[in-house]
């Protein structure tokens, strides 16, 4: 009986995403849905670019703490802290 379920659920699943694709296809096929989608994407790029260096930022900044915390628990034990690589 579970099996039905599941089944049916999936064949709805198909069936709404059957129709999605039909009235997005219809949707873009318009000047106004062309322009409404590249709107739509032009936003999720600036987002994506927004959320990349705002994460790079934060990887620096946690990378800075993870060293600092190196190197005072380092001096806590009286160890020597190594030198800062050339480059």
């Amino acid at each position: 009986m579970k099996s039905n379920a599941i089944l049916n659920r999936q064949v709805w699943l198909v069936a709404i995403g059957a129709l999605g694709g039909m009235l997005g296809a219809r949707m873009l096929a318009r000047p106004v849905g062309r322009e409404f989608a590249k709107a739509v994407l032009r936003r999720a790029f600036a987002a994506k670019d927004l959320l990349e260096t705002e994460l790079a930022l934060l990887r620096e900044d946690v990378t800075d703490v993870v060293a600092e915390a190196r190197e005072e628990y380092r001096k806590e034990r009286g160890e020597e802290t190594p030198s800062e690589p050339s480059h």
